[in-house]
């Protein structure tokens, strides 16, 4: 099964790369130099504790992450 909008993201997503040799670091400049200069507010988020499974998580900690394999 394809989805429209997927393929259509992922077009769009190859052409950009493209745009920049598939160089990550290229392509990771050019998307902030965007952010910056889209004149919509930006948000930062604080990065959320991570704590392994199987131990306990400090009062207040919040987000639980856990991988199972």
């Amino acid at each position: 099964m394809t989805d429209p909008i997927v393929d259509e993201v992922r077009r769009i997503r190859h052409a950009h790369a493209a745009r920049f040799h598939f160089d990550l670091h290229a392509i990771c400049e050019d998307l902030r130099m965007k952010e910056k200069t889209c004149g919509h507010p930006l948000v930062t988020l604080s990065a959320k504790p991570f704590v392994a499974a199987g131990r306990s998580q400090p009062e207040g900690a919040g987000y639980v992450a856990s991988r199972r394999t």
